[in-house]
């Protein structure tokens, strides 16, 4: 199963084979962006071809279940 990532306004690509390929486009388009994490939006994850978001991306490139507060998924950094 792949994984699509949207940036709302700014991104959506599909076919990332795993969250570690989520987390690094969406840092990569972040530090395209050079903005802050003021303006620069959450990235939305998906199942390629499902509608319901499965994760989502903050600012560092962690991921995280899709619910309020929800668990980590992965960590660029550990």
């Amino acid at each position: 199963m792949t994984y699509r990532l949207v940036i709302p306004g700014r991104l959506d690509i599909a076919q990332l084979a795993d969250l570690v390929a989520v987390s690094e486009a969406y840092s990569a388009e972040r530090e395209r962006s050079m903005e802050g994490a003021s303006t620069f939006r959450d990235g939305r994850v998906y199942h390629s071809g499902a509608p319901q978001m499965v994760a989502r991306v903050s600012y560092n490139g962690k991921v995280w279940a899709p619910e309020e507060g929800g668990a980590l998924l992965f960590n660029p950094y550990a």
